[in-house]
């Protein structure tokens, strides 16, 4: 699987997020930019504040877009990736890889849209637009809760535009770490997803082995675990690697080479009645001219 930041999807992701997050900063910049009275202040801070509120209602289906889009495009990269994989291995012909490549894109898809892959596809979705628009109702709360208590309190008015000043840069790396979780968290479900598909049931937890390791990730290292009973983590709850924020671990699966070894019987395209009719007209072909030869002058 390819880096997050590596991915034509990933990249676009956090291009639309960072977008989302300079919209934000631009609303607060017309608050800031105005010094009034007290009253005034806490006027327009509602107004930013019910403004910022609004913005976040209006990008929930375009964020439902964006996150679709980007699991698309995770999905069309891995295809791309074992579709290649598949095709350096298989011994047929380009023709007969062509075909059965289609019927597996096929599957994968109808699997994506409606099975296990469909639930947790559409989980994902519906985390990210939460996220996404979360982004300006996140900071029309905090502005919410300044401004009652600036008034409450009696602080001056620079402190209120401090602190809304600070969060127009906090939205722009709250919009980068969304991004870079979230490219990541769905890279490690749809592999999960693909991997059950697959028959695969188990996996090792494997860290990134440096000092950035999280001590409680650090004891999972080389353990297995099964795809369908992730583990617990004190602190962080029950996850597979690469599902939790800022989390850089990875699964690698536990192949059964029994049941590989049934998938690639199972994957040998059936001969028609016609290739077999063929072959046997071959073989007699060929055991006629080893007779001739033989034959003494």
């Amino acid at each position: 699987m390819k880096k997050q930041n590596e991915t034509a999807a990933g990249r676009a992701y956090a291009r639309q997020l960072r977008g989302v997050a300079r919209v934000v900063a631009t609303m607060i910049s017309t608050f800031t930019a105005r010094v009034g009275t007290p009253e005034e202040q806490l006027r327009r801070a509602a107004e930013l504040s019910a403004a910022l509120q609004a913005y976040g209602d209006a990008i929930a289906p375009w964020s439902r877009r964006v996150a679709a889009n980007m699991l698309a495009g995770l999905e069309r990269g891995a295809r791309k990736e074992e579709a290649l994989r598949k095709d350096i291995e298989a011994f047929v012909t380009g023709k007969q890889w062509r075909q059965r490549s289609e019927a597996i894109s096929e599957g994968l898809q109808e699997e994506f849209e409606s099975g296990e892959a469909g639930k947790a596809a559409r989980e994902l979705i519906a985390k990210q637009v939460d996220l996404i628009t979360g982004i300006p109702r996140n900071t029309a709360e905090k502005i919410q809760k300044w401004a009652r208590e600036a008034h409450v309190s009696g602080y001056r008015d620079e402190w209120l535009v401090k602190k809304i000043m600070a969060e127009s840069d906090m939205t722009k790396e709250r919009a980068t770490l969304i991004a870079r979780t979230e490219i990541s968290r769905s890279q490690a479900v749809l592999e999960r997803m693909r991997n059950v598909k697959d028959g695969i049931t188990h996996y090792i937890w494997s860290t990134s082995g440096d000092e950035d390791v999280r001590p409680e990730h650090a004891k999972l290292e080389g353990k297995k675990f099964r795809y369908d009973s992730p583990p617990f983590i004190p602190g962080e709850g029950n996850h597979h690697p690469g599902e939790f924020p800022n989390c850089r671990c990875i699964a690698s699966p536990v192949i059964d080479l029994k049941v590989l070894r049934g998938a690639t019987q199972d994957a040998k395209p059936k001969k028609t009645a016609a290739q077999k009719k063929l072959e046997a007209a071959g073989k007699r072909a060929l055991r006629k001219a080893a007779k001739n030869i033989l034959k003494p002058f």
